[in-house]
């Protein structure tokens, strides 16, 4: 059994006291500001060299090693040792940061960031998956993601090819791609050779990925096709240089990359029929410490619980006699039968939707959680800012078949929102429409735009993932659309907001029990085919990808009841001195950040309300 160190507490304390003074001057000498500049730079400087991918999706390329636009990621397990070496080193330089005071911009940045830090290398000690600032997979492959996905992708939007010597690092990374599946081939051989074989489940889904990459999505003739468009749209390329470089990617193509995707995927075939039965991480080697190291990293907060699985059933309780109490407001269209006599139909979900007029508007009280007030965002010191959409299956189920990606720093790139078309046509229609109008709100836009703000002054704050932050923040804001109006909100608009948050607990609680309390596939579609009355096709692919994605649906829930306990207690402080859009900035400003420093900051801003 592979034991964890939970709680580094004098690792923590060592780095929060550095940065805990309380001094209400925010100076700095110069030396002190050069050493935590240093600091945060090493570790910017450190991460990306780590991961070249992620400098080039980040904008970050030119902090980045030299050479490192020519590489991929490391994908062997060699490469994961090391990492998690590097991090330990990281760690102790993060413990050496100056004494400045908490609330001086840079030493937040590095209490983030030496918490992101802390918390990767106490997930790192599982020893298995793939682990990053931006990730944790407890398998070395699944359908959700994998270089079949993210190397493609990187390459056909991200990589910049503008000259000659774009060309050349863009065919370098085309060769580093045969290279990365034969690394996961050889992890999952390896971690399958001491019983870290993943669930039948998620091998069936990753085996159907593989195959659909090549037979229907022609991931790699479209691939070659975005080349060509590529090598055309500049001038500094002519077209014998051109064909050349085409014909070159086209080789690396049909001779290193086909076979070794061929290769893997026989390899995960190989290994289904011997696959563990139980989807989650229950039927897996140590699975329950490997949970408990994904929540540290996803949700820390969530570990106080007692017990997860339960307070996540009784939110399913609530929120169920939420949603049963705005039904029963629906009125039921009538028939009449053949004596003539009037009788009420008995409504499906679609009719009940359907017979919800916009003009019907009452006032409904908000599904048992605070939050009627009516100040719509953007709040005062964000600008709210347009999204690009890109489409792409790089956005899966488990986040709604979206995805929010913030700026390139180079502006290479605008802000993004992901999306899967394919992902989209599982969903009812009734949640498509939901769905669409809650992407554009601002809310979203303004999440991004705080991130970014955070990331111009200390660009390593785009590396690091805060898990319930950014999920909770999307739950939690999600009934901002109902609130901004300054009218009741439709009858309608309620109806499909509780229906969300009833999924989101749903899924949270299949989280629990396939991670924890040893669910089978069925007994999981059973729960939410009764909790949510979600079509069977979505369920299977939403319980598959919970399986590959531990913690993440819990920490979405825990972080949004996170952000509506705060404005709980800030409404009972305040009393009518509260104004929602001056909270909502304090829980953005600053960006993505630990639950610790967002309470501080709402703390102090409403201490700050009270002495005016």
């Amino acid at each position: 059994m592979v034991h964890l160190r939970w709680l580094a507490f004098p690792v923590m304390a060592a780095i929060l006291s550095a940065c805990g003074n309380d001094s209400e001057s925010l100076q700095l000498d110069r030396r002190t500001l050069v050493e935590a500049e240093a600091i945060l730079e090493d570790v910017t400087r450190t991460e990306l060299g780590l991961s070249p991918q992620t400098a080039t999706l980040t904008g970050l390329a030119n902090m980045a090693p030299q050479g490192s636009a020519l590489r991929l990621d490391d994908h062997s397990q060699a490469g994961f040792e090391r990492a998690r070496l590097i991090r330990i080193d990281l760690l102790k330089r993060l413990m050496k940061s100056p004494d400045m005071p908490s609330r001086h911009p840079l030493a937040r940045d590095l209490v983030v960031l030496s918490d992101g830090v802390h918390r990767l290398n106490i997930l790192q000690q599982i020893g298995h998956g793939r682990l990053g600032p931006a990730k944790a997979y407890p398998y070395s492959i699944d359908a959700v993601s994998g270089i079949w996905r993210d190397g493609p992708y990187l390459l056909r939007y991200e990589q910049p090819v503008s000259s000659a010597e774009d060309a050349e690092a863009w065919l370098s990374r085309l060769t580093a791609i045969a290279g990365a599946y034969d690394d996961t081939r050889r992890r999952l051989i390896a971690d399958s050779a001491v019983g870290h074989v993943p669930p039948k489940l998620v091998l069936e889904d990753t085996a159907a990925s593989l195959n659909h990459a090549l037979e229907e999505a022609d991931t790699y003739g479209r691939l070659a096709f975005t080349f060509e468009n590529l090598l055309a749209s500049t001038s500094r390329i002519d077209r014998q240089a051109a064909n050349q470089f085409l014909s070159q990617a086209t080789d690396i193509i049909d001779q290193r990359i086909l076979p070794a995707h061929d290769a893997l995927a026989q390899t995960v075939a190989s290994l289904i029929e011997d696959a563990p039965q139980l989807p989650g991480l229950s039927g897996q080697p140590s699975g329950y410490e490997t949970w408990r190291a994904l929540i540290a990293w996803h949700s820390p907060g969530l570990l106080e619980s007692e017990d997860p699985h339960l307070a996540h059933l009784a939110v399913i309780a609530d929120r169920q006699a939420a949603l049963e109490t705005i039904v029963d407001r629906i009125p039921a269209p009538l028939s009449e039968d053949g004596d003539g006599a009037a009788s009420a139909i008995l409504l499906t979900e679609a009719d009940q939707i359907a017979a919800l007029a916009p003009h019907v508007e009452e006032e409904v009280e908000t599904l048992s959680e605070p939050g009627n007030e009516t100040t719509p965002l953007p709040a005062p010191g964000l600008r709210s800012v347009g999204l690009s959409q890109r489409q792409t299956d790089l956005a899966h189920r488990l986040n709604f078949g979206s995805g929010l990606v913030p700026a390139a720093r180079d502006g290479r790139r605008p802000n993004l929102i992901l999306t899967n078309p394919e992902d989209d046509a599982l969903w009812p229609e009734w949640w498509r429409a939901y769905h669409l109008n809650r992407l554009n709100a601002p809310s979203l836009r303004d999440y991004l735009e705080s991130w970014n703000e955070a990331a111009k002054r200390s660009p390593a704050r785009l590396l690091f993932q805060n898990t319930d932050f950014a999920l909770g923040w999307e739950a939690y804001a999600a009934a901002f659309s109902i609130q901004a109006s300054g009218e009741p909100p439709a009858l309608k608009d309620v109806y499909l907001l509780a229906k969300f948050e009833l999924i989101i607990a749903a899924l949270a609680a299949v989280d629990t029990g396939i991670h924890t309390q040893r669910w089978s596939l069925d007994e999981a579609m059973a729960f939410m085919a009764e909790t949510t009355s979600l079509p069977a096709d979505l369920n299977r692919q939403l319980v598959t990808q919970i399986a590959s994605r531990p913690g993440e649906a819990s920490a979405r829930l825990h972080g949004q009841r996170r952000f509506r306990s705060l404005e709980q207690r800030a409404r009972a402080v305040l009393t009518s001195r509260f104004d929602a859009a001056d909270f909502r900035y304090t829980l953005l400003n600053g960006g993505p950040r630990p639950f610790f420093l967002v309470e501080t900051d709402v703390e102090r801003w409403y201490e700050g309300q009270i002495e005016r």
